[in-house]
């Protein structure tokens, strides 16, 4: 079970010692049934919801208490005093950072193509004609695009080196011989495409970086030591992510890295329950240095390292089961 800012601590400590004991003793027609009914005494379910109760009050009282907040929200760099929003400036990105993050995943979709058993002939053939279609008129468009003479001729390689490998493509029979050719094709991009990278990286990371001056200057000197950069959202790309190695610059750190005041809440989608977990995540890192003496402590399982070192003590998975 991993804490983190999902369990309170308490929940998950009657979950896990509370199972065992059912297994000894079940009252259910069948064992199934004994785990779906725990049969805490009335002691312990009041001890337990004292302590969740006590975890509610505590967490809303440090959701009060968050202080400068520097947050990345609909489009926007924003800066929060505690829960209320103090200015927010736009960052979305200029259209050519748009279309090069096209032109890119043009190359990765046609190599998924390549690899894909379950389409018929006729379906393979159907999607590289409609692609070879889009590909080649945006290659005509490409002069109109906002780019350097350099990065333009690139993006126009990157282009037609896809529309030739399309063709190398339809013209194999499996997946199983395109393998070379995928191979060759990807290494003939690669540096294609992280020029595109570079040029992408540079205009986002200049235009968070304007922003992130009018941020900065209405910090106070005082908060400019502590504020703290508040990441969350959706699944995505979240080592390296450019405005979270932006933030820990901003903040002093310069590390690109979550730290202590650079987070990351992954699977929140909601700013007042991002706001909550943010005030568990203090509470947890506070609560484990007083017990553990490390605030980390509850970011993993408590029961780690005696389940490791129970583990080790097993044979191999096949000395232990046999072989069929």
């Amino acid at each position: 079970m991993y804490f983190s800012r999902k369990f309170p601590i308490v929940l998950c400590f009657s979950l896990l010692w509370s199972v065992p004991a059912l297994a000894e003793k079940p009252t259910a027609k069948n064992e199934s049934e004994a785990y779906a009914a725990p049969q805490l005494s009335p002691a312990l379910q009041s001890l337990n919801g004292r302590m969740h109760a006590a975890l509610r009050e505590v967490v809303m009282v440090q959701r009060q208490q968050l202080g400068p907040l520097i947050m990345f929200e609909e489009g926007q760099i924003k800066l929060y005093r505690g829960d209320e929003e103090v200015a927010g400036f736009s960052i979305i990105p200029p259209l050519a950072y748009d279309q090069l993050k096209i032109i890119g995943h043009a190359a990765f979709s046609v190599v998924i193509q390549a690899h894909r058993t379950d389409l018929s002939p006729e379906e393979k053939k159907a999607w590289f004609v409609g692609f070879k279609q889009d590909l080649s008129q945006i290659r005509t468009e490409l002069p109109s695009f906002d780019l350097p003479k350099a990065l333009m001729k690139s993006q126009r390689k990157l282009i037609d080196s896809t529309l030739e490998f399309t063709k190398q493509i339809q013209r194999q029979n499996a997946p199983s011989e395109v393998g070379a050719e995928i191979r060759a094709y990807t290494e003939r991009i690669l540096p294609l495409l992280q020029e595109g990278f570079t040029h992408s990286a540079h205009l986002h990371v200049d235009l968070i970086h304007r922003q992130g001056e009018k941020i900065y200057a209405l910090l106070t000197p005082e908060e400019r030591a502590y504020v703290r950069g508040y990441f969350y959202g959706g699944r995505g790309a979240r080592v390296g992510n450019l405005a979270l190695q932006y933030v820990s610059w901003l903040l002093g750190e310069r590390t690109g890295e979550e730290s202590e005041r650079v987070i990351f809440t992954e699977g929140v989608l909601d700013r007042d329950r991002a706001m909550l977990e943010l005030a568990k995540f203090r509470i947890e890192r506070e609560l484990a240095d007083l017990v553990f003496g490390d605030p980390a402590g509850l970011h993993r399982d408590v029961l780690s390292e005696a389940t490791r070192a129970y583990l080790a003590t097993f044979p191999d998975v096949i000395d232990a089961f046999g072989v069929d």
